[in-house]
């Protein structure tokens, strides 16, 4: 596949798909027989969180990564009401686009909210769910700065317009391992897939997120709780924000999961500590491959 060095690079190997008349960005990588990964980013960043690590994998899976409405390249209206739940309808639209119905899932921050909807619903049949870091326990999170201003209203509305490429990269940068701070070529790459098309405007709206996660933190944990879909967590441990007790905390909705603590990454594993992550991917998912093609019955969430 080709190489993938910046941004715009991850843009030529996109496509897009419409929904409810909204231009929608994704990736679809590797063999289209294989085994697909779903790949969910988080906020407030994109599909390219991955980039570092879906070469390598698209030479054994199917893998597929969206940016949210919102998020990336897709589409940002300024005057729209974003919701998980529409995130998770997307996503079944993407399914329906590529032709699977079910997957291998993978989702940070975010994307774990979008995760567990699509658990709870039971119409995307996930066989496997590796989740990386993200504030799942709000009782827990601790945002940054400038998550907290993003969530005052009226504030964060004015907050959103005056956030700037050093003011962002300041931010940023504070949620990873001090020795795991991207550099600046990266930090600009990362703000300007944020920015894209003054996708800033947005942020107070799209972090809205937070509030249906308080709402529907009880049944989305359940849908955990009660899925047999075989589970794994891989948590960086210097997260400041998805501090290590919240994946600690998960396993006592899913005593038999797998909890992986990265000590040299923060909030951004895919980005700081690539092949680690790339190394647990592969254990969990390369050795299930031959299991589920074997078995007409895929694992489901019951």
């Amino acid at each position: 596949m080709p190489s993938i060095h910046n941004s715009e690079d991850w843009r030529k190997l996109g496509h897009y798909l419409k929904f409810n008349d909204q231009k929608i960005f994704y990736v679809d990588l590797g063999p289209v027989d294989a085994p697909p990964i779903l790949f969910l980013h988080g906020f407030p960043t994109s599909s390219f969180d991955f980039y570092q690590i879906v070469p390598e994998l698209a030479t054994t899976f199917r893998t597929v990564l969206v940016d949210f409405l919102g998020f990336g390249f897709s589409d940002k209206p300024a005057k729209h009401r974003y919701s998980i739940f529409e995130h998770a309808d997307t996503v079944e639209t993407l399914a329906t686009v590529c032709d699977f119905d079910k997957c291998f899932l993978l989702t940070h921050d975010m994307g774990n909210s979008v995760g567990l909807e699509l658990l709870r619903r039971r119409k995307l049949q996930v066989q496997r769910y590796l989740m990386l870091n993200g504030g799942m326990l709000l009782k827990y999170y601790q945002p940054v700065l400038s998550q907290r201003l993003l969530q005052v209203p009226f504030l964060g509305e004015i907050f959103s317009r005056l956030i700037s490429c050093k003011l962002f990269a300041q931010q940023f940068s504070s949620i990873f391992a001090p020795d795991k701070i991207p550099a600046p070529a990266e930090l600009n790459e990362l703000w300007q897939i944020m920015n894209y098309n003054n996708g800033k405007r947005n942020y107070a709206k799209l972090i809205r997120y937070i509030k249906e996660r308080k709402l529907h933190e009880a049944e989305w944990l359940d849908a955990l709780r009660t899925s047999r879909v075989p589970f794994k967590m891989v948590w960086g441990q210097q997260d400041p924000v998805a501090v290590p007790i919240i994946g600690r905390a998960l396993r006592e909705y899913r005593p038999d999961a797998t909890l992986v603590e990265i000590f040299e990454s923060g909030h951004y594993p895919q980005l700081e500590v690539p092949e680690i992550v790339l190394r647990e991917i592969r254990n969990f998912f390369v050795d299930s491959v031959e299991e589920i093609k074997a078995n007409a019955d895929p694992i489901m969430s019951s």
